[in-house]
């Protein structure tokens, strides 16, 4: 009976190499069907090997247990490494995977671990899965600098771009969910302003896209970084807004000065722009000549939106312009 088993399972192995298990255990993918014939019937002869070491009913095997001998363990080995590229898991449509995705990419405690990222290296199947489905793609990374304390370097910024582009060009047409968060003292802002421009115009190329759009920005920006979505048709599928915008503080002479006017009626024009949250922050300067922190602004906002078609607005307004 030994010797009949060992020129089987050596027939059998020639049929259903190892490599074939090998293969299958570094991946998720599913063995094809001549495989799949090929290692159930090199299971049932490792099982029933298994059984002739063991003696019928032969019970489970601890792999830990050093007292088995070792053809044991080699065998139960085996049996596990073919059960486990057997696996029913491995044959789940690539639909449920996707479906299953959206619960990890869309999870917010996620977001920080990238998730896609992770999700696409640990299988040809699951980077297919995940790169083919775009509404895995459609809320994009947060691009965050608060309290920047140095500049933005031209490395960090190609990324930037980089990432922007890819979830941009795997959303497909999808409408898009972003944030864009930016604050600093005005020294570091001046040498990071042009960036936050650059990265913002991304967003705005792609404004009729946009779902739900958080932006945290400088005030002294928004003419200039936010004119194009006056255009007609510019936010047709902008459904919720949360826009902050900062001044830096000023000192008493400069507030005696008559405060600045800033006009916002870039989102006026977006039909379907339901949910609004408005604030306005003073970001602290610390003034050396009068060896204190300015924390005050006077500058006034003038916030026009489509008034009568919101559903939600929440409001906090810090600066003393009102």
């Amino acid at each position: 009976m030994h010797l009949f088993l060992r020129v089987r399972n050596l027939v059998t192995s020639l049929i259903a190499p190892n490599s074939t298990v090998n293969r299958l255990l570094g991946s998720n993918e599913a063995p094809s069907e001549e495989e799949r014939v090929r290692l159930l019937s090199r299971l049932n002869d490792l099982q029933t090997e298994l059984e002739w070491l063991l003696g019928p009913p032969y019970p489970v095997v601890d792999p830990e247990n050093k007292i088995q001998p070792p053809q044991t363990e080699r065998t139960y080995q085996s049996i596990h490494n073919h059960l486990f590229v057997l696996s029913s898991v491995r044959y789940i449509p690539i639909e449920i995977w996707q479906q299953v995705f959206e619960f990890v990419v869309f999870d917010p405690k996620m977001r920080r671990y990238d998730p896609l990222g992770l999700l696409t290296r640990v299988s040809r199947l699951w980077y297919a899965a995940a790169t083919t489905h775009r509404v895995l793609w459609s809320t994009l990374p947060p691009i965050s600098y608060l309290n920047a304390t140095g500049p933005i370097t031209p490395t960090q910024h190609s990324a930037i771009l980089t990432r922007l582009r890819l979830f941009l060009s795997k959303s497909g047409s999808n409408k898009i969910d972003f944030q864009l968060l930016y604050s600093s003292s005005k020294d570091v802002w001046t040498e990071n302003r042009e960036v936050i421009l650059d990265i913002l115009d991304k967003f705005v190329e792609v404004s009729s896209r946009w779902r739900t759009a958080v932006l945290n920005i400088p005030t002294e920006v928004v003419e200039q970084g936010l004119s194009p979505l006056r255009n007609g048709g510019a936010l047709r599928c902008l459904e919720e807004l949360h826009l902050e915008l900062s001044v830096w503080g000023l000192d008493r002479r400069q507030l005696q000065i008559a405060g600045k006017l800033v006009k916002v009626d870039h989102f006026n024009d977006a039909p379907n722009l339901r949910h609004v949250t408005l604030k306005t922050s003073v970001i602290n300067t610390f003034s050396a000549f009068r060896g204190r922190i300015l924390n005050d602004n006077n500058t006034t906002f003038d916030f026009h939106l489509p008034w009568s078609q919101i559903e939600t607005y929440h409001g906090r307004i810090e600066t003393t312009g009102g």
